[in-house]
């Protein structure tokens, strides 16, 4: 059977030689040679059959021996006349309303026919199943699509219809005719056949990164009705499929952190830059990439549990989702970022049933609990009271003028320079009670203090006895500090 496509519908080998589903080898043959009279396919007059709103209608001279030769095999033939319409009046009627290709389409006239129960209820579930097909390919709404495929597989399993089949089928003097039980064992493996191209278009579903549309596309296969063998089968394979697509892309983002994250020198600037961006990054992608992926295979094991199987597959792609996860919160660590750390951290431990994995991660969250509570390091502490006596001693070559000297203030590199430090001593992830006052404080006051300002100003505003590492350094407070200035 052919896969069941948008055009597939649009080629099909009646539509393309302008004939009803029921014609004979006798019309089939007419209908090429009048063809083959015109070099250029434009110019071939238009028929009843060609049905405008299914889109373009390929009629070259390979089209045209094409489709006489899928209507010469009896099986091709069969498949041929299942997806076309018997019926002008019911094919013209049951167009799809609405915009489509980028213009309005409007109801066709109806051409007068024989009417035929079974024909006309199998041309109106054809007619909408192909206008879901091609109003909504990617199968946004699954109402309208379980709708159009029960329709459809409940009309060619009528028997009345199945009647007409055969008889259209004796009646056409074929060279190679199709034996009843041929066309019935053909007719039953329909259900079958729709649930396969379902199958199909949920795995090219997860490859465009749709898995959404592939769980949707999971019930449509079950709402086809094909045996359970089939069925199962066919779950299974999207099953390994979505398995494969999480465990390669969890290991591929574990290798990237890996090797992009600088653990070493981490608290310098330019890695503090490199690992944040490299986060952000990699947790865009988490989001748009592998968490749906997460939630398709949940949904797809409550398939599988309700079918009485048990569900693995959760298990087997956990240690890889938890790897990944891991090195995503050590890089949050690096940064500073310890929230998202501990949620990346506290993730990869619900996801993981390994031992050893486990026990590195409850390490990681007792290790980031640990920074938590330390003061901040060596080189922060040097740093800030590099710039605070460096700041210090400005202000005290100041004082020793009593007239105001603008060459004495501070230029715009040194306060540029001043700001850098600053900006090294926030990346290096001091914890709030360790960073200098905010507000009144001397410090920030010194170092946010425009270049305009006189150095009378700047003492009037300067409280050294507010500095905030005289617990720390006794030989900085106490008798070493600075005498008071104010006026």
């Amino acid at each position: 059977m052919q896969a069941l496509s948008q055009e597939n519908l649009a080629g099909n080998a009646f539509r393309v030689l302008g004939l009803p589903a029921g014609a004979g080898q006798a019309q089939i043959d007419a209908a090429a040679r009048r063809m083959r009279i015109w070099t250029n396919p434009a110019q071939i007059p238009p028929t009843p059959w060609d049905l405008p709103w299914l889109g373009s209608l390929p009629r070259s001279r390979s089209d045209i021996e094409l489709a006489v030769a899928r209507l010469t095999d009896p099986v091709s033939r069969i498949n041929q006349r299942l997806f076309w319409f018997a019926e002008n009046g019911a094919a013209q009627t049951a167009q799809p309303r609405g915009r489509i290709f980028g213009r309005i389409l409007k109801p066709a006239p109806i051409a007068a026919s024989a009417a035929h129960p079974a024909c006309s209820e199998h041309d109106a579930a054809l007619a909408r199943l192909a206008s879901a097909l091609i109003a909504d390919p990617q199968t946004q709404s699954p109402q309208r699509w379980s709708g159009a495929l029960a329709a459809f597989c409940e009309s060619a399993a009528s028997l009345d219809y199945r009647e007409w089949f055969v008889a259209a089928e004796g009646a056409g003097e074929f060279e190679k005719k199709a034996g009843v039980e041929e066309v019935l064992a053909l007719m039953n493996a329909l259900p079958g056949s729709i649930a396969q191209s379902l199958a199909t278009r949920a795995r090219d579903a997860l490859d465009h990164d749709r898995a959404g549309a592939c769980i949707q596309l999971i019930w449509l296969l079950r709402a086809a009705g094909p045996d359970e063998r089939l069925r199962s089968k066919l779950e299974a394979g999207i099953g390994d499929r979505i398995e494969d697509l999480l465990t390669a892309r969890c290991k591929g983002f574990q290798n990237d952190l890996f090797k992009n994250i600088r653990w070493e020198n981490s608290s310098a600037a330019a890695a503090v830059r490199v690992n944040r961006a490299t986060c952000r990054r990699a947790a865009k992608e988490v989001r748009h990439s592998i968490d749906p992926l997460f939630t398709a295979l949940a949904e797809f094991e409550t398939f599988e549990m309700a079918s009485g199987i048990t569900p693995e597959r959760m298990k087997r792609v956990g240690p890889p989702a938890a790897g990944m996860l891991r090195n995503l919160g050590l890089g949050w660590g690096r940064v500073g970022q310890r929230k998202k750390a501990e949620q990346a951290f506290r993730r990869a431990l619900r996801l993981t049933s390994d031992r050893e994995m486990a026990g590195k991660l409850n390490a990681d969250l007792a290790n980031l609990k640990k920074t938590k509570a330390t003061r901040p390091g060596r080189v922060a502490i040097v740093l800030v009271v590099m710039a605070a006596l460096r700041g210090f001693s400005t202000l005290m070559s100041d004082s020793s003028s009593s007239k105001t000297d603008t060459s004495q203030l501070p230029n715009l590199r040194e306060l540029e320079h001043e700001r850098e430090m600053r900006e090294r001593v926030l990346q290096l992830s001091v914890p709030p009670a360790m960073t200098p006052p905010q507000g009144d404080s001397s410090w920030e006051r010194f170092l946010h203090s425009p270049a305009g300002r006189t150095p009378a100003d700047l003492r009037a505003r300067v409280r050294p006895t507010t500095f905030p590492f005289d617990d720390l350094f006794p030989e900085i407070g106490g008798a070493a500090r600075p005498p008071s200035t104010e006026p």
